[in-house]
């Protein structure tokens, strides 16, 4: 894997083992706009890491294009103020970075930001428009 501590020149393109980090999820909105596909919803990333085989994750944290709020089967952290009140107001990541710690490095574990933050090690993937069978990472 490629040192992130790495900083790459601009218009230097990365190599197909890099990933591209501190993305917001607006620039990620943007790029799948342009490129014609979509960000996946929190639940086609967990089906997709769960079941699809080959699906790699684990290296940046991924966004969605999916709000943070509460669904069935999901609880609350115990600490009240850690999720609870930022429903409806943060976006969702799915996957981990190199940098979580690895109890929390979980197909079903969610994290959440204000979609313009770009000082975590966030990217994204993206789906076929229509397809949510099929997802490429970027």
């Amino acid at each position: 894997m490629a040192d992130l501590r790495q900083r790459r020149p601009a218009g230097q393109p990365l190599r197909e083992d890099e990933f591209a980090l501190h993305l917001c999820a607006h620039e990620a909105d943007a790029w799948c706009r342009w490129a014609g596909r979509r960000l996946p919803t929190e639940a086609e990333w967990e089906c997709a890491a769960m079941t699809g085989p080959g699906f790699r994750w684990g290296q940046v944290w991924e966004w969605t294009a999916s709000r943070f709020e509460p669904y069935p089967g999901f609880a609350p952290h115990p600490y009240r103020d850690y999720s609870q009140p930022w429903f409806g107001t943060r976006r969702v990541l799915r996957g981990a970075s190199v940098a979580t710690a690895p109890a929390l490095a979980h197909a079903r574990y969610r994290n959440f930001y204000e979609p313009h933050r770009r000082d975590i090690l966030a990217g994204f993937r993206s789906v076929r428009m229509g397809d949510g069978s099929k997802a490429s990472a970027v």
